[in-house]
């Protein structure tokens, strides 16, 4: 009876927030400088056909991988470029971002944390806010969850290892949700360090196969392959501007301009 009306209750918060990310949001949403580049560059791959081998750019002028410009096609094709079609499409993620925060909640702890996080997460003003605009900030929550499941899967005593199959799915979703994080907003980036960290320190307990790690690393450098392919035609561009930056020795452009 306990469960069953914590899904009530979840169930009542689900629908709250998908009103309040979904109601006028013609109105309620914005489009502005960082939208209008990121709809420019999809458009520039839908209408003239020409694919992008690098994303934004992050501080430090450095650009991630493409794959949020190659994500925000779907919704950008499907609603003819309307940039309401996003905005819908961004309140959904939100919306599976809150029904996340609940599910995946219940699992790491139980369901009183769960349905309190349920409501800062669904009823947060600058979460709501930022579910309304398709930008790179829109899938980090989801990506972030993704994450944090994996890992957490990944050290459970219960998982019946003798199935390849369970062994190689949670690895492969980790790796997922780590290059989708790394090629769309750079506050998802924290992700990766974690992930290495946990895994070197719960390595006794998770027991990944070499062959496995391998292929992990790879599959997440092979998704970098258009980046890598834009740093040779470049003269590693972005290698130069991570290494300033790092060295201390890269100044930004309006440090520069005002000098």
């Amino acid at each position: 009876m306990k469960t069953v009306r914590l899904y009530k209750l979840f169930l009542i918060l689900f629908l709250l927030a998908s009103v309040v990310r979904i109601w006028k949001i013609e109105g309620l949403g914005y489009f502005m400088l960082d939208e209008e580049r990121d709809a420019f560059l999809v458009r520039r791959m839908l209408v003239d056909h020409r694919p992008l081998l690098i994303g934004g750019a992050i501080p430090g002028g450095i650009n991630v991988g493409p794959l949020f410009f190659y994500i925000s096609s779907i919704p950008y094709f499907l609603s003819n470029l309307n940039p309401i079609g996003p905005a819908y499409a961004a309140a959904l993620v939100g919306v599976l971002s809150v029904t996340g925060v609940y599910f995946i909640g219940r699992k790491l702890f139980d369901g009183k944390v769960a349905i309190l996080a349920t409501v800062f997460s669904g009823f947060s003003l600058l979460n709501i806010i930022y579910h309304r605009p398709w930008w790179p900030l829109t899938m980090s929550q989801l990506v972030t969850l993704i994450a944090y499941l994996a890992l957490w899967n990944l050290t459970r005593s219960d998982l019946e290892r003798s199935q390849g199959r369970t062994l190689r799915r949670w690895p492969l979703i980790l790796v997922g949700a780590l290059i989708v994080g790394a090629q769309s907003d750079p506050s998802t980036l924290s992700l990766i360090p974690l992930s290495i960290f946990w895994l070197w320190w719960k390595r006794k307990q998770i027991k990944l196969s070499k062959k496995l790690v391998v292929g992990m690393i790879g599959l997440f450098l092979l998704a970098h392959a258009t980046w890598f392919i834009f740093e040779l035609r470049h003269d590693f561009l972005n290698t130069r501007a991570a290494v300033g930056l790092f060295s201390g020795v890269f100044k930004g452009p309006a440090l520069a301009d005002a000098k």
